[in-house]
């Protein structure tokens, strides 16, 4: 859902807010029925699973914002764990499996300035 897409507007948090509206268009172009049912083929069918790599795509693509986040001074990426950098994704897709819901924009914005950029400031 973010292998083609990765935002560099200049600013970490424009960039994760591009990011998440970019996964919640893809979403809501595929369909929730459409996403449940590849999930579940991931989950029953470990070849299906080699090309439906969503965690290490989306932590390619956090680690390329964050270091160029970074790179800015905005944060300290030495100190950003693989776990906080997977954060974002693994809320955004907590909110659409758990809730049965496309991400509204509401949850975007309260995802990334009340979780993600709190913390990756705070240790980065």
């Amino acid at each position: 859902m973010v292998s083609d897409y990765v935002p560099d507007t200049g600013d970490l948090r424009s960039d994760v807010l591009a990011l998440l509206r970019h996964v919640s268009q893809r979403v809501q172009a595929i369909g929730m029925s459409t996403l449940h049912g590849l999930m579940a083929e991931y989950l029953d069918d470990v070849p299906v699973s080699a090309y439906l790599y969503i965690r290490q795509v989306s932590m390619e693509t956090m680690m390329t914002i964050l270091k160029r986040a970074a790179a800015r001074g905005e944060v300290r990426v030495d100190h950003i764990t693989p776990r906080m950098a997977s954060l974002l994704m693994d809320l955004v897709r907590h909110e659409l499996f758990f809730t049965n819901l496309e991400l509204p924009e509401e949850a975007i914005v309260e995802i990334v300035d009340d979780i993600f950029l709190l913390l990756v400031r705070l240790r980065g």
